[in-house]
């Protein structure tokens, strides 16, 4: 399918998920995040994001959960204190739907994966119910312009992407798909929280390289009136 319908899907989605999310009961307050109390929306103090390795990274809890993964660091990089086992819980599922849920289950070594549509509207689920920021796709979004930090779809190991042959609205399962959040690119290096290694970084040209295979996937948590702009520039109002 062409990028053009496809961008124009994926926004749908979006729009969708926002509305959705301004609408939907959030998940119960008093979750426990390392040990302490917190309603899981974003807090109004001050609040800077620091690695942790049983929150920011997908295993042992989820081998295949590294979207969901991905999407709790990017939600608690903006202040919205959840772990990734509520996020992989949130998560809408499927047995065939690979774009707007998560094809399998998470917590299996043989779940599958989900592309960008669905961890928007994940992470629309846990942002506040009034309307103070919301998860948009940026899918088609140079690497370079992307706005950070950001949800990324890459592969394991920076591999070259393996084609399973199955293909929904514009956009390609691979075999071995994967999801980072990227929080910085210079001229030749990005830097990336990986569910599975951690802090790192990787030469530019290589992870553009698998960035561009994979359909250029992108999910940015912003403000309500950018993330309508947003979807206002995509041509969808």
């Amino acid at each position: 399918m062409r990028a053009s319908k496809r961008t124009a899907v994926a926004a749908g989605l979006v729009l969708a998920a926002v509305a959705f999310a301004l609408f939907l009961p959030g998940p119960d307050d008093g979750a426990v995040v390392d040990g302490s109390e917190c309603a899981m929306r974003a807090t109004d103090a001050p609040y800077e994001w620091a690695f942790d390795g049983r929150q920011d990274m997908q295993l042992p809890e989820l081998p295949t959960g590294c979207e969901a993964t991905a999407v709790g660091t990017l939600l608690r990089m903006n202040g919205v204190l959840v772990t990734k086992l509520q996020v992989a819980d949130a998560m809408p599922k499927s047995d065939s739907d690979f774009v707007a849920c998560f094809l399998g289950d998470p917590y299996s070594p043989k779940g599958w994966a989900c592309m960008a549509p669905c961890g928007a509207r994940t992470a629309n689920r846990f942002l506040e119910t009034e309307g103070r920021l919301a998860a948009v796709e940026l899918t088609g979004t140079d690497l370079g312009e992307l706005p950070l930090p950001c949800a990324v779809w890459a592969t394991i190991g920076m591999d070259d992407p393996v084609p399973s042959g199955r293909v929904k609205d514009g956009y390609e399962l691979m075999q071995n798909p994967h999801c980072v959040v990227v929080t910085s690119v210079d001229e030749g290096v990005v830097s990336m929280v990986d569910p599975l290694e951690g802090i790192v970084q990787c030469d530019r040209a290589a992870f553009e390289r698998i960035f561009d295979a994979m359909g250029r996937q992108s999910v940015w948590i912003a403000d309500l009136d950018e993330a309508l702009r947003i979807i206002r520039e995509r041509g969808l109002q």
